[in-house]
């Protein structure tokens, strides 16, 4: 099953949205109505978010994040200085509004907010007397416990969707990135171009291969490719475009270099000693690969020279 932050996102604004539009209502019964226009303000701004999490365009930044998190934080430790006698039940929102923390925000930050929150809640246990002193150690050891779980589990989150967005740009066989990657470093470029007309080209390497094995295929395919990236540039591109096609996007790059250079590919290639010829039940037709390299002209439209480059 596929795990997306976004949806975590969303979970955790719907549990923030909860807790306030209860406490709205709990608070103006009972006639705290500071605390509770104070929840009402979370309330809304909670709604205004999780409202343009539907858009696409009006995507919500870390910013707003913080900003909500911290006003619900404000309107809890409000809720705990005007009805210490609800330790038990507030305990519960704490440990909630802690794991909605680590969601929303990045790790470093989060750690930061719920630290500093843990640390109040437990300057305030010492400063209670009585039976209530112990009612919030045990809250606050609880919290505690909450507070180190949910930066393991955080850190856990953000380290697969690391993992699963290099898998996304990242062809696991050759560790070139792919299409979508590619398209996007190639708007990279183009906008640098269009800022100082730095000219930009792009090697296109067709291959046919003929093995008789899908384990020599891949053993060919990743020699190929390190031997490719060994010839590049650190700002030079490769990509593995599709299953019969390389492409090398050249930043910087006119024509003449760029010919150049494929040029230089196509020898090594030729000159490099690939393991399928060691073997001696070696294919008797070695692959096939074609080299064209193209560079942009001035008042050529992108899509269409792209397109004339992948087919």
């Amino acid at each position: 099953m596929k795990l997306e932050l976004n949806h975590l996102n969303k979970s955790a604004l719907a549990a923030i949205l909860f807790i306030c539009v209860y406490h709205v209502f709990s608070l103006m019964m009972q006639g705290a109505l500071f605390v509770s226009f104070v929840f009402l303000c979370a309330a809304i701004y909670c709604a205004y978010i999780l409202i343009n999490e539907q858009n696409i365009s009006k995507k919500a930044f870390n910013k707003d994040y913080a900003y909500l998190v911290i006003v619900s934080w404000l309107a809890l430790y409000l809720l705990l200085f005007t009805t210490n006698n609800q330790t038990s039940s507030l305990g519960v929102w704490f440990c909630i509004l802690i794991l909605c923390t680590s969601i929303l925000l990045s790790p470093a930050h989060s750690l930061r907010l719920n630290a500093f929150v843990l640390l109040l809640y437990w300057v305030f246990a010492f400063f209670e007397s009585g039976r209530t002193f112990f009612i919030f150690i045990e809250s606050a050891l609880a919290l505690t416990v909450v507070f180190l779980l949910s930066g393991i589990v955080q850190k856990v989150i953000f380290d697969l969707d690391a993992k699963l967005n290099i898998a996304k740009e990242t062809d696991s066989l050759t560790g070139c990135i792919q299409s979508g990657a590619f398209k996007d470093e190639l708007e990279k470029v183009v906008q640098l171009y269009d800022r100082y007309k730095t000219p930009f080209s792009i090697i296109r390497i067709n291959y046919q291969s003929h093995f008789d094995t899908e384990g020599d295929l891949q053993i060919w395919l990743k020699e190929l490719a390190h031997l490719y990236q060994s010839r590049l540039r650190k700002t030079d591109v490769l990509c593995r475009f599709n299953s019969q096609k390389f492409m090398i996007l050249l930043p910087s790059t006119n024509i003449k270099n760029a010919e150049a250079l494929s040029l230089d590919l196509e020898n090594c290639v030729k000159a490099y000693e690939f393991s399928f010829k060691r073997k001696s039940s070696a294919v008797s037709t070695s692959p096939t690969l074609v080299f064209s390299s193209e560079t942009f002209i001035k008042n050529q439209k992108l899509n269409d020279w792209f397109e004339k480059i992948q087919s």
